[in-house]
Formats: structure tokens, C-alpha cells, sequence
């Protein structure tokens, strides 16, 4: 059977010192799908706009980073590496001749990496191995290596919660696998019969997302059935495979800007384990940045109350704070989606704002 899903490590080597802005991770993004734009441009299309599901992941930059005036310093000669998963036959088969002549250099806003090889990081396998080789008296470990967040009600949800857990799960299955399931009866059992045992997690901010921060937690969790569970031995099957199949299409939403990247086993200890010292100051400190500034415009507002005071305000503080960051108002535009001039008079009045509560302190 011709492999569905695969997950592969790409191994990089900087050829001088690099400069990074905080959201590189859209110009990693960019640089695959301008990668297979190159040679099969209905392809690169597809994963940029399809509709449903991603049908990949992809990793942060991982290897050694300093925090320096409001960007990442990656020294030369460094090793770096970073995870590209694929969850459809199809889109694997399309991409051979992308992996038969890989380039052989990585460039990031005009700034290159050495390409040094690709390896499989996760075994190339079709969706019906999945739901072979699980004992069903085992607990299910996970670990989420970067910040993972859900979507609920229009907000970000940053807990584990089984349900939301394995939907996301789900909604890839049966997208990607062919073997449709009916969706609401096994979520219904998921919440009924699926434990959390045990967990260590904390809560991040991270610079991911249109509003410019996220809330995500990193950590590890263990997941337990009940004794009920058993009575239905076809959704524990396939509970098993959903989380067989968890490292390859990551948990949660973003997961193709770095979120959500989930491993097998239980990892403890500290969230620096999961997140470099400097990704963890950076990214809080921006989320502490935009909850203040928010703050601020709000209580300069004659009326304060309703979501879309909160939304405008909001929306300041964002672009405010990422200006503070170093990044050019147009990149701030086009990652919240909205007109350059709209852009522009927002943070015009967000600094006229700021300026206004400086010179009254």
C-alpha cells in the first residue's frame, strides 16, 4: 500500500549570521509553497487555499537563537533543523519531484541556510496501519512541543480538553484517511469515556495568528478510558489510531505556522524544555504588551463598554505593539487581513493615543 502520511526532518546549517523578524515563520511558510509554486503551481495552490483541512504541518526553526533588539540573531555556522509532516497520498505522490532535486539552500527574508539533507522523521505509512499495534489497556501519552490552541466560539481555547483534543484529530481522518466518520456519535463517546489521568502543563503566549498573539499551552498529558468505554471496541480503535496519527497532523489550529507540534511519550520538567528561554520571553512579553496597551485605549474611551470598543482597542494594541517590535506596517496589514490605509490610521491614532497618556503621566 503506497504510503498517506509522513512526517520528514530537513537539516540546515547557517552560512552567515541571521536576522529574524518575530513572525519568520510566515517566510518559512512562503518558502515552501513558492517551493512546489516552482513546479506544480495547481499543487501550491491546493495547500495555500484548499478548503477543509491543511493536508501538512510545518515546524518552527529549531537550534540555537538569541533575542536581540526586537529580532532573532542566529549565529553562522549553526545547526538548525525544522519538521514538515504530509497527511494526503495524493499530495506526497505530487510532491516526489520536489524531493528527487531539492534546492540547495533555504532563504528567509534574503538571508540563507545550507540545506544540508532530509530525513524520514516519522515513518511513511498509509492510514490503515494506524489502527494496528495499540494495546488497548494503555494509557495514551502526548506532549505538545510548541503552543497548541483550539478555536471555541469565535475564541482561543488553550486547554487540553479530550473532546477538543480529538476533534481536531477527526476533522483530519476524515479529510485525508477515506474512512468517514460519523462525527458527533464519537465525540459524544470521546466525552463520555475518555480521562485525562494525568497532565503537566503551563500556558504560553505566542506571536501566531491574525490578532497577533495566541494563547497555547505546552506540556505533556495522559489519556485514560473509562471502564464504559469498552462497550463500543470499534471507537476505541479508533481513539488509538487518532492518537497513532497525533505527531503527524498536530493538534489544534495554525498547526501549519508552527503550533500545535505534538510528540508520542510523556516529556517533563520545565516549559523551557519545549520553548527556548528567548521564544518564551519574547512571545509573553508581546501578549503582556498588547493586554496593556488594550488597557490603555480603553480607559481613554468616553464608552468603554461593548465587544466592539474591546475589537478596535484591541486591534491598536496589536498593531501598535508589533510596530514597537520592528515590523513594517504592510506585513502587519496583510497578516491581520484588513487595507493598508485602514492599518495606518489605526496606528496612527494608537501612537496619537499613547502619546496622549505619556505627556499626561
Amino acid at each position: 500500500m503506497e504510503a498517506e502520511i509522513v512526517g520528514l526532518k530537513f537539516q540546515l546549517e547557517s552560512m552567515d549570521t541571521i536576522t529574524l523578524e518575530p513572525h519568520y515563520m510566515k517566510g518559512l511558510h512562503a518558502w515552501f509553497l513558492h517551493q512546489i509554486q516552482a513546479y506544480d503551481p495547481e499543487l501550491s495552490a491546493y495547500l495555500h487555499d484548499g478548503q477543509g483541512e491543511k493536508p501538512f504541518t510545518l515546524s518552527r526553526l529549531m537550534g540555537p537563537m538569541q533575542w536581540r533588539n526586537s529580532h532573532w540573531l542566529l549565529p553562522a555556522r549553526q545547526s538548525y533543523e525544522f519538521y514538515l509532516t504530509l497527511l494526503s497520498g495524493p499530495v506526497i505522490e505530487g510532491m516526489v519531484p520536489w524531493f528527487q532535486q531539492l534546492p540547495k539552500s533555504l532563504t528567509l527574508a534574503r538571508q540563507s541556510f545550507r540545506l544540508q539533507k532530509v530525513d524520514l522523521f516519522l515513518p511513511a505509512i498509509a492510514y490503515q496501519d494506524l489502527v494496528m499495534g495499540w494495546n488497548s489497556t494503555k494509557k495514551l501519552e502526548l506532549s505538545f512541543l510548541s503552543p497548541t490552541s483550539f478555536r471555541r466560539q469565535g475564541n482561543h481555547y488553550p486547554l487540553p480538553d479530550p473532546r477538543n483534543v480529538f476533534q481536531s484529530y477527526l476533522r483530519r481522518w476524515n479529510d485525508f484517511s477515506g474512512y468517514l466518520v460519523e462525527v458527533e456519535p464519537f465525540l459524544d463517546w470521546i466525552q463520555q469515556c475518555v480521562l485525562i489521568d494525568r497532565h503537566w502543563l503551563e500556558s504560553v503566549k505566542t506571536t501566531a495568528g491574525k490578532q497577533g498573539q495566541v494563547t497555547g499551552f505546552v506540556g505533556s498529558v495522559a489519556f485514560a478510558l473509562s471502564k464504559k468505554a469498552h462497550d463500543e471496541p470499534d471507537y476505541i480503535e479508533l481513539y488509538y489510531a487518532l492518537g497513532k496519527m497525533a505527531p503527524y497532523c498536530g493538534t489544534g489550529h495554525k498547526t501549519p505556522f508552527g503550533l500545535g507540534q505534538t510528540r508520542w511519550g510523556w516529556k517533563t520538567g520545565t516549559i523551557h524544555q519545549f520553548l527556548p528561554l528567548q521564544v518564551q520571553f519574547q512571545e509573553q512579553a508581546l501578549g503582556q504588551r498588547i493586554d496593556q496597551l488594550t488597557e490603555l485605549f480603553l480607559s481613554q474611551r468616553k464608552r468603554t463598554g461593548g465587544e466592539r470598543a474591546l475589537n478596535i482597542c484591541h486591534t491598536q494594541a496589536v498593531i501598535l505593539a508589533r510596530r514597537e517590535l520592528g515590523e513594517s506596517l504592510l506585513a502587519i496589514a496583510t497578516d491581520l487581513q484588513m487595507p493598508y490605509e485602514t492599518a495606518k490610521t489605526y496606528s496612527k491614532r494608537a501612537q496619537k493615543a499613547f502619546k496622549a497618556q505619556a505627556e499626561k503621566s
